[in-house]
């Protein structure tokens, strides 16, 4: 059973601890000190102050494999552009090597991070997107997921270029210290400490 929080969101329901994380020595604390930015080294937060703020509602869309600083950045960087955001997390039907968290870990992992970094009234909602190998099928299911919005806000150019066919602009901001946040470093990372 779901429940509902503050905008109307869902927040993913808490499971038995064998069907939740992918490892039994890995603990939810060791993913979410990933995304905290004051562990990153961000103490302050300069893009608030951007007043560029244009678009009512914006799309970030992630795979959050695990959620790290470089999606919380965006986030904050969604929100200097935009009244709201709705997150969209990718990839929601495929768990495999390279997708080893379940939609259920990634959701309470980002509905954590927006209670911590105290966005969550510019949430609109967390929504997951299954992967589609047809374009139009993928844009069609995202937007009957999402709703309208005015723009998309991220990095992947697949995303990208598939909104801007439909009409949306796409805005990309620069990646937060990718050599340290991506999510592919972090998995080896948690593999080499037998976590994964």
């Amino acid at each position: 059973m779901r429940e509902i929080k503050n905008n109307g969101y869902e927040i993913a329901p808490t499971a038995p601890r064998e069907n939740f994380l992918p490892h039994p020595a890995l603990q939810l604390e060791d993913l979410e000190a990933y995304s905290m930015l004051a562990i990153a080294g961000v103490s302050e937060k300069p893009w608030q102050d951007e007043g560029l703020r244009r678009y009512g509602v914006a799309l970030v869309i992630g795979r959050f494999q695990p959620l790290h600083a470089g999606h919380i950045y965006l986030f904050h960087r969604a929100l200097a552009l935009a009244d709201t955001i709705i997150i969209g997390i990718g990839s929601a039907n495929v768990q495999n090597e390279d997708n080893p968290f379940s939609v259920q870990v990634r959701e309470l992992l980002v509905h954590r991070a927006i209670q911590r970094e105290d966005i969550v009234p510019r949430v609109v909602n967390v929504v997951p997107l299954n992967d589609c190998f047809n374009d139009d099928a993928w844009l069609k299911e995202a937007i009957a997921r999402t709703g309208k919005v005015d723009a998309v806000i991220g990095n992947n150019e697949w995303v990208n270029g598939i909104f801007v066919g439909y009409g949306i602009p796409a805005i990309e901001v620069p990646l937060f210290n990718r050599d340290r946040f991506e999510g592919r470093k972090i998995r080896q990372q948690l593999r080499q400490q037998r976590k994964l």
